[in-house]
């Protein structure tokens, strides 16, 4: 497992929703989600309206795939 950054440590402990940190990178936007990349420690994010989701090293492979594809 890799190591995350304090930037995604803090979003993921946080209690409330909140907006994408500096060093997130956006992978796929859309209207109802968008992925997130972070250039420090590679962990991926999906950002709804009202929550967000840390993604898994597999379930994030298979978005840039898919948006590859696209």
């Amino acid at each position: 497992m890799r190591t995350k950054c304090s930037h995604c440590t803090v979003l993921i402990e946080s209690a409330i929703t909140t907006d994408p940190h500096q060093y997130l990178v956006l992978v796929k936007g859309d209207k109802q989600a968008s992925i997130f990349h972070c250039k420090l420690c590679q962990t991926m994010f999906e950002f709804t309206e009202q929550d967000i989701f840390l993604l898994e090293e597999n379930s994030a492979k298979a978005h840039a795939d898919s948006s590859a594809c696209a």
